[in-house]
């Protein structure tokens, strides 16, 4: 092996003892013929090792984690971008205006509904709360629930055409009895013996 290799070889087995904890005397010692060529070396490693070893003061550490948190705070309390809140609020936007054409749609779509269709309960909620509304004003109210009941006539009248049976419930004056047939609103009523005992009484 040559001077060169040789002195790499011991370097490193130093450098190595010297990482260990070695004392920086005992390892300048087993290098033998070396020591005067590794001796700055060594040194320098020495302090080096030394200077990396120091430690932070804790006082110092926590004080640079407030200021780490108090910066992050600041960042996040800032109001976002322009942009992102555009995005935000157009797309709330957005979402409101397909709730409300869905049920403007939906309203419209019931309004023509008729007993049994998938669409009648939401034309008789939206009467009740239209109902609910005109509270305040018994005339308004009055005028409302006559115009409901001719709506449950119309649809009666509607179910009968298409020869629908459908259970309906609506207002309205009987009239008939004797030879005549009784009807509501000009409706015939079809009348078992127990609702023709009960009509007559």
């Amino acid at each position: 092996m040559s001077k060169r290799s040789d002195l790499d070889l011991v370097l490193q087995d130093a450098l190595g003892k010297l990482q260990a904890g070695v004392p920086y005397d005992q390892v300048l010692a087993e290098c033998g013929e070396y020591a005067a060529d590794l001796a700055p070396l060594l040194q320098a490693a020495q302090w080096m090792r030394q200077s990396v070893q120091t430690t932070v003061p804790r006082a110092a550490m926590v004080r640079s984690r407030a200021r780490f948190l108090r910066a992050a705070d600041e960042r996040a309390a800032r109001a976002l971008p322009f942009m992102t809140r555009f995005r935000w609020a157009f797309n709330s936007a957005i979402i409101l205006l397909v709730v409300a054409a869905a049920l403007f749609f939906t309203g419209l779509g019931s309004v023509s509904a008729l007993p049994g269709q998938a669409l009648y309960p939401v034309k008789r909620a939206v009467e009740q709360a239209r109902l609910v509304l005109a509270a305040s004003n018994p005339a308004s109210k009055l005028v409302l629930e006559e115009s409901f009941d001719q709506r449950r006539v119309d649809e009666v009248v509607l179910l009968a055409e298409h020869a629908g049976g459908q259970r309906v419930s609506f207002a309205g004056f009987l009239s008939g009895g004797g030879v005549e047939p009784y009807n509501v609103e000009g409706i015939l009523l079809d009348l078992n013996a127990e609702q023709l005992a009960t009509v007559q009484d």
